[in-house]
């Protein structure tokens, strides 16, 4: 757990890391899968963590997000109800090779399908389940927003 407080702390994760310092994390249960994580990986995930705190932040409509624990893997949802849940883990495979982590959204919705025009190239799209990163080439800042903003505002659709 201290070494992901302190990854936290220090702002650690390169490509992704918005201009935006996540909470605390939730729980020790929660800090203790982020330090589960292989290096690779984990050296992102402070970064992608900080990324859906910042699009919560941006939209009023998605208020606080809870962070618990989904399958062992970190997850968010808005305590509003405003949308569906992110989950981070690692794909059982990935085209991006064994550096390779996903974000997670619930596969029955039009999550991935309605921001896949959006999303940068060198990402791997699983289906309508997950976007696959690359640890050792991970997006650009900014360049997940429109999926976090699309998974935390899903059941606003219409609104």
């Amino acid at each position: 757990m201290a070494a992901a407080a302190e990854r936290q702390e220090a702002g650690a994760g390169a490509g992704i890391a918005p201009p935006f310092a996540a909470p605390p994390f939730a729980s020790p249960a929660v800090a203790a899968a982020f330090d589960a994580f292989p290096a690779p990986q984990r050296a992102l995930l402070p970064a992608l963590r900080a990324e859906v705190f910042a699009g919560a932040a941006a939209d009023p409509r998605i208020g606080p997000l809870e962070e618990t624990l989904k399958w062992g893997q970190p997850s968010w949802r808005p305590r509003s109800g405003a949308g569906t849940a992110l989950r981070v883990g690692l794909p059982k495979t990935s085209p991006l090779g064994p550096a390779a982590c996903a974000l997670y959204v619930h596969c029955q919705t039009s999550v991935i399908e309605d921001v896949r025009p959006l999303l940068p190239p060198g990402l791997h799209i699983e289906g309508t389940r997950a976007v696959h990163l690359c640890a050792a080439a991970p997006p650009p800042p900014g360049a997940l927003r429109p999926l976090i903003l699309r998974a935390l505002t899903y059941k606003l659709r219409g609104a």
